[in-house]
């Protein structure tokens, strides 16, 4: 049996702005669904679909994190850590590496190795240009070469980001153009693929890839000594910045600006490739004009956990890169209210993502996975769930 209901009226505001644009004079009827279809999965096939699930999401985060520099008697708490663990975080980390490389008039191991560590002083992450040059003081192991071996692990990491994200390019364009959406029960989707758009981003890492590593050590220093006297301090300081301005262009300077331009396009390039094809895939039954249109509920959830993701990734490193914060590898809202929302936000709709396709997901017929039920169709080639929960319907009318 199958049964209606509302599922909200921001929901119902999309998709009838989405009707709108269609070009046909005919009525569609959309529906959500929900259905629970994965009871009968073998423990195999769930060991299977969990390491789909997770390989491109572990990867991204475990080779993507920056090494943690304690220079403080007090370490930072998980909330001061949440934003590290953000994607926009990780993708700001090699985007400021390159830059710093790209700008420096000197680089050796100490600057790669301070280039690759954010250091917390009791307070605060810290990973800028002048940290940068302090940090020199207390390495202990530098890095064997100013950029990374071909044969290292650093380098297999990059390798292996970067075989997924080209995966999941195919992935996403042969379903793009193969995809027939009056045939939704042969759709593929589901919990092995909730993470392969992440996999994309991580494309974003082959600019730092050479200066991206983790070999390398610093002192543990139980606090952090300021000078008191403002004379010296003053004197100091004026050491450290002109010794920041030997060894690194400003961000302003010729270089600066035309990696920033560089960047930016590329970023509008690989995140429009995520943008564009989970939009299109949101709205793609529209100009079709079936009798009917079908999304699961993980289908929804999956496009609307990337587009905020792909949308505000674009946005914060626009908005930061063109009003010139690039002298940290740590991203400048990082310690912000809004971003430790925007990241708890990102990871509960993951989560969501994962429980709801756990219960969607089957095993079609020939073998590939599906959030979609199995249909039945009439002589007139409309298609039923023989069994799903219908979680919003609307019925509504295109203009001509």
């Amino acid at each position: 049996m199958i049964y209606s209901y509302r599922y909200g009226l921001a929901l119902g505001i999309v998709l009838q702005a989405a009707n709108a644009l269609a070009p046909y004079n005919i009525t569609t009827t959309y529906k959500v669904w929900f259905t629970h279809q994965s009871q009968h999965t073998s423990l195999i096939k769930w060991l299977e679909m969990f390491t789909l699930c997770l390989a491109p999401l572990i990867t991204h985060i475990a080779f993507g994190l920056a090494k943690q520099v304690i220079i403080g008697s007090k370490g930072p708490t998980w909330r001061d850590q949440i934003g590290l663990f953000n994607p926009v975080s990780i993708v700001w980390r090699y985007y400021a590496i390159a830059d710093r490389r790209w700008r420096a008039n000197h680089w050796d191991e100490a600057d790669m190795a301070a280039s690759n560590s954010i250091f917390w002083d009791g307070k605060q992450f810290d990973s800028s240009e002048a940290m940068m040059v302090r940090s020199r003081d207390w390495i202990t192991t530098l890095p064997s070469h100013h950029h990374v071996e071909i044969l290292s692990g650093s380098a297999l990491a990059s390798l292996a980001i970067t075989i997924q994200g080209v995966q999941a390019i195919v992935f996403i364009a042969t379903a793009f153009t193969h995809t027939n959406p009056n045939a939704i029960v042969h759709r593929q989707d589901g919990l092995p693929y909730i993470f392969q758009v992440l996999a994309i981003v991580g494309l974003l890492r082959l600019p730092a890839a050479f200066w991206i590593l983790s070999d390398y050590g610093y002192t543990k220093l139980d606090r952090w000594e300021e000078l008191t006297d403002p004379v010296e301090a003053d004197e100091a300081e004026a050491e450290l910045q002109n010794t920041v301005a030997m060894r690194l262009s400003y961000p302003n300077s010729q270089r600066g600006i035309y990696y920033r331009i560089w960047w930016a396009l590329s970023m509008l390039f690989i995140m429009g490739i995520s943008l564009g094809a989970l939009i299109t895939g949101f709205f793609s039954l529209i100009g079709n004009r079936p009798a009917f249109i079908y999304s699961s509920t993980t289908g929804l959830l999956y496009h609307c956990f990337y587009i905020i993701l792909s949308a505000g990734c674009l946005i914060i490193h626009w908005v930061y890169i063109f009003t010139g914060y690039s002298g940290s590898t740590v991203i400048p809202c990082m310690h912000s209210l809004w971003y430790k929302g925007y990241t708890f936000l990102l990871w509960g709709l993951g989560i969501l993502c994962v429980l709801v396709a756990s219960l969607e997901t089957r095993i079609a017929i020939d073998g590939t996975y599906t959030t979609y039920p199995e249909v039945r169709c009439d002589m007139n080639g409309v298609c039923h769930p023989i069994s799903a929960y219908i979680i919003y319907t609307n019925a509504s009318s295109g203009s001509g």
